[in-house]
């Protein structure tokens, strides 16, 4: 009789720039310290992708529980390149950092996918963009899963036509990472008709996947 086969471990490259507790408290910072903790708890393991906090702290594993048995590794990549010049998060500043640590983190990710360290690639926001034009070129990358959650997307929604304008490139980097990618997330119902709408992405290719609440976090 034949031992029956174990499932392999699900490993993901979990592409973000942020993440709580590292960066503040932020909606995305949130999800994705949310999402890494529980994936591990159900047995997942993998890499997350960040920028580096700017002090150089370390997390220890009270701040990102997944880091604790060594499922979970972190890897930082350098964001900010316009300081002092530019504040790196405002607009100008955002449109130079951006894409290039996009491109950085799809080259990173790219490589490790092709030593086949992952079975899953998973990316936040406007971190689809590098990794997605580098897959499009690339049948063997093709053959990993690729889920982007583009999250809000307010570059789209914003009323001022300053901002309109001036977010431009970023709307043009949303629409190329999220339709390279498999798999498009749509937090609810309500906004699932806006990923076709906005980023021109295959309806097909939508899947709702609520954003969750840690219940523990809440009653703690």
């Amino acid at each position: 009789m034949k031992t029956p086969r174990q499932p392999e471990t699900i490993r993901v490259a979990m592409l973000a720039r942020v993440v709580y507790p590292l960066h503040g408290f932020g909606g995305i910072e949130r999800h994705v310290g949310h999402l890494v903790t529980h994936l591990a708890r159900l047995g997942v393991t993998g890499t997350l992708y960040v920028q580096p906090t700017p002090d150089g702290h370390q997390p220890t594993p009270a701040e990102i529980p997944a880091l604790s048995d060594g499922r979970w590794s972190l890897s930082c990549l350098r964001y900010d390149r316009t300081s002092p010049v530019l504040p790196p998060n405002g607009i100008v500043g955002r449109q130079i950092n951006y894409p290039w640590y996009s491109w950085q983190l799809g080259v990173v990710a790219a490589s490790a996918v092709r030593r086949g360290a992952f079975s899953v690639v998973h990316s936040q926001g406007l971190c689809a963009t590098g990794y997605g034009a580098i897959r499009t070129r690339d049948a063997l990358l093709r053959r990993v899963p690729f889920v982007a959650n583009p999250h809000g997307m307010e570059e789209f929604r914003t009323p001022d036509w300053r901002k309109w304008l001036a977010y431009a490139p970023f709307r043009a980097l949303y629409v190329a990472g999220h339709r390279a990618a498999d798999r498009a997330i749509a937090t609810d119902a309500c906004t699932k008709d806006d990923l076709p709408r906005y980023l021109g992405v295959d309806p097909a290719k939508v899947v709702v996947v609520p954003s969750a609440i840690d219940v523990n976090e809440c009653l703690g």
